[in-house]
C-alpha cells in the first residue's frame, strides 16, 4: 500500500505541476512528509493524506484498487466530473445516466 501511495502521489503531483516543496507548502505540511510519502516511507494520518488526495483530485479506486486497468480512463473522466457535481445536478445527472443506459443496453442486445 505504502508503495502504491508513492507512485499514486508523485504522478498526480507532477501532473498538477507541483513539486514537492511547494504542494507541502499549499497543504500546510513538513517538507519531509510528501517526500516520505513518494519514497514509500511515509504513512500519513488521515488529516493529511484527505486534504493531499482531494488536492490532487486522486480517485479513491487509484489508492484502494491499483489494479485497475488504465484503459478505463473514460471511466476514471467520467467519476471526475461526477465528483464535481453538488447534489442536485447529480441527481439530474442520475435520471439522465439511467435513461441512456437504457437504450445503449437495448441497441446492443438488438446487434
Amino acid at each position: 500500500m505504502k508503495e502504491n501511495l508513492g507512485i499514486v502521489v508523485r504522478k498526480a503531483r507532477e501532473n498538477a505541476g507541483l513539486t514537492q516543496y511547494e504542494l507541502a507548502e499549499e497543504l500546510g505540511l513538513d517538507g519531509k512528509t510528501i517526500l516520505n510519502i513518494e519514497n514509500f516511507r511515509g504513512n500519513p494520518k488521515f488529516d493529511s493524506l484527505n486534504p493531499l488526495v482531494n488536492l490532487l483530485k486522486i480517485p479513491g479506486d487509484k489508492l484502494f484498487y491499483p489494479d485497475i486497468k488504465e484503459n478505463e480512463s473514460h471511466k476514471h473522466q467520467l467519476l471526475l466530473e461526477i465528483q464535481s457535481c453538488n447534489d442536485n445536478e447529480a441527481a439530474e445527472l442520475l435520471r439522465v445516466v439511467r435513461y441512456m443506459l437504457e437504450i445503449l443496453r437495448r441497441q446492443n442486445s438488438d446487434s
